[in-house]
């Protein structure tokens, strides 16, 4: 496991990520066929369906030493088994959204929001609604920097994404 040390400061960025559609792809419209860009299949134990992005690693480990990084996904406690050894990640915390009430990006909304009050977010989802850039909208008039990235579900986390949250960081540095 790569070591790395996350900031773990309470005013540190947050990083938000979904895993299907953004780190993990299964193109339903071609089943099986790998969308490119850098996917591979995912390892054995998945369907055969499933591709996942070694470029990720990379990216994702660069961002990790500048915020403070979160799965929040539907794998839960399995985030890390699932897809970030692959990635080469750090034991990432993961975010129990399924407590809440809510439907849809609700539930993940009212967790981000609980969680992290005050502090600048970027989340990126595929799943990404009207309610999600809503908060967004208000957050960042009202409290914090917030960034919502909604990448295409059949082509996953890619470049322009990761410098869209690296414009982001920039921006939030000139604001100190």
């Amino acid at each position: 496991m790569t070591t790395f040390e996350q900031p773990q400061d309470a005013a540190a960025p947050v990083l938000l990520l979904d895993i299907d559609g953004v780190l993990l792809v299964m193109p339903e419209k071609n089943p099986g066929k790998c969308p490119g860009g850098g996917f591979v299949p995912a390892p054995p134990e998945y369907d055969g369906y499933t591709f996942y992005n070694p470029t990720h690693s990379a990216w994702l480990n660069k961002l990790v030493l500048r915020m403070d990084a979160y799965y929040l996904s539907s794998h839960r406690g399995n985030s890390h088994k699932d897809i970030g050894q692959y990635l080469e990640l750090p034991e990432l915390d993961w975010i129990d959204y399924w407590q809440y009430e809510s439907s849809g990006q609700g539930k993940r909304i009212v967790a981000a929001s609980e969680r992290f009050p005050g502090r600048p977010v970027a989340w990126i989802d595929d799943d990404h609604d009207g309610a999600a850039f809503a908060w967004a909208e208000h957050r960042n008039a009202d409290e914090a920097p917030t960034l919502v990235i909604k990448p295409d579900s059949e082509q996953g986390l890619n470049c322009h994404h990761i410098q869209e949250v690296e414009r982001w960081l920039g921006g939030l540095s000139l604001l100190q």
